[in-house]
């Protein structure tokens, strides 16, 4: 079982939308108190979420489904 994030991170590499340091496990002087780094972290899991749980046999059933209707 392949998932659209295994296809999109080995294209792609990592899928996080910005560089924060304070997502890092070394983190950054402003880490405890930053609330944006705690907005990215939701968009980041959230996309994770999405792209680990689609899988390619989905889309391929999907894909034959739309083929189907068009015909």
């Amino acid at each position: 079982e392949i998932s659209v994030g295994d296809i999109l991170r080995a294209l792609e590499g990592s899928l996080d939308p910005v560089d924060c340091p304070g997502l890092l496990e070394e983190g950054c002087k402003s880490a405890d108190s930053c609330v944006t780094k705690y907005v990215w972290k939701r968009i980041n899991d959230s996309i994770t979420q999405a792209v680990d749980t689609l899988m390619l046999d989905q889309l391929i059933e999907e894909s034959r489904k739309k083929q189907e209707e068009r015909m």
